[in-house]
């Protein structure tokens, strides 16, 4: 097993964004449920011992050498989308060790074609720490022989980053809310099958009795008339119908006293409509004419055909 050295010189800063650790995390959850062992590749940019790690792709492992055809490929693409990214290192999910061992040495040495000194990033998914069970090591060549010293790691988040975090625990809580939702449409399933069970054999009973098969029990047979005399309000067609009626017409109301609403904020908002009601008309304010009123009619004797005279 490979040495690690503590050195007094400044190790590698290393900045581990959350996208990188969301695709490790996919990736070793496909990987349980498979069996299939996997490492990936680190992208990011590397400004001298500051090094930031932005995104992750991972690649098959199988008898111990890589997809060397796969690695160019995927990092050729990623050089044509995001050109300031670059190969700074790779990841290995480890489940015992937290230092690297002699399979991981053998992997570096096959990665170190596409950087020289690539980091690596141990991940331990059953560790019960309670930090993040994350490690990066620096290489160190040492008269020819490979040794490691650990890096300091801090998780570093953009404003686009935390968006995306957000959005994933509130897609985790909206997922609990689903199993809630399913949880009780199941207990409902069950509860609605076993009372078509009953109804079936209530109707067994009946045709049964209706036969001369079964011997009837007039206290059943009254209780069963009692329910049917209370469901059949229930199915009556035009009941239904009033009913639907009803809440259409609720609806429109509802709807009607919305647009009057925002109309009427509209209005005030433009100032076209007072709080308190003037003395005077508008118009006679604006001097447009005083406002036509109508006096009393004269009344009618019932000895002519004259009209009523409206007096102006």
């Amino acid at each position: 097993m490979p040495s690690v050295v503590n050195s007094s010189d400044a190790s590698v800063a290393v900045a581990l964004h959350p996208l990188p650790l969301l695709n490790i995390s996919n990736f070793y959850t496909r990987a349980v449920a498979s069996s299939t062992e996997f490492a990936g590749a680190l992208l990011g940019t590397q400004d001298g011992r500051q090094v930031s790690i932005d995104t992750s792709f991972e690649f098959k492992i199988e008898d111990g050498q890589i997809d060397r055809a796969l690695v160019t490929r995927r990092l050729a693409q990623f050089n044509q989308v995001m050109p300031e990214l670059h190969f700074v290192g790779w990841f290995y999910v480890s489940k015992e060790h937290t230092t690297p061992t002699d399979e991981v040495v053998k992997l570096q040495k096959q990665l170190m074609e596409f950087d020289e000194a690539p980091l690596v990033l141990l991940i331990q998914p059953g560790s019960d720490s309670q930090q993040l069970p994350i490690h990066v090591y620096e290489p160190i060549i040492d008269s020819g022989e490979t040794k490691y010293r650990e890096a300091t790691v801090v998780i570093e988040t953009g404003e686009a980053e935390r968006v995306a975090v957000e959005d994933l625990v509130r897609e985790t809580s909206q997922h609990a809310a689903s199993e809630r939702v399913r949880q009780h449409l199941v207990s409902q399933h069950a509860a609605v099958k076993i009372f078509n069970g009953r109804v079936k054999t209530v109707l067994e009973y009946v045709k049964g009795v209706n036969a001369g098969t079964i011997v009837p029990d007039q206290r059943l047979l009254r209780s069963l008339r009692s329910i049917l005399s209370q469901l059949s309000a229930s199915s009556n067609n035009e009941l239904k119908d009033s009913l639907q009626e009803s809440q259409a017409l609720t609806a429109a109301f509802l709807a009607t006293v919305t647009q009057g609403t925002q109309l009427t904020a509209s209005l005030k908002g433009q100032g076209l409509l007072l709080d308190r009601p003037a003395k005077k008309s508008l118009r006679r304010r604006r001097g447009e004419g005083r406002d036509f009123m109508p006096q009393r009619a004269k009344k009618w004797d019932g000895d002519t055909d004259e009209d009523f005279d409206i007096l102006g």
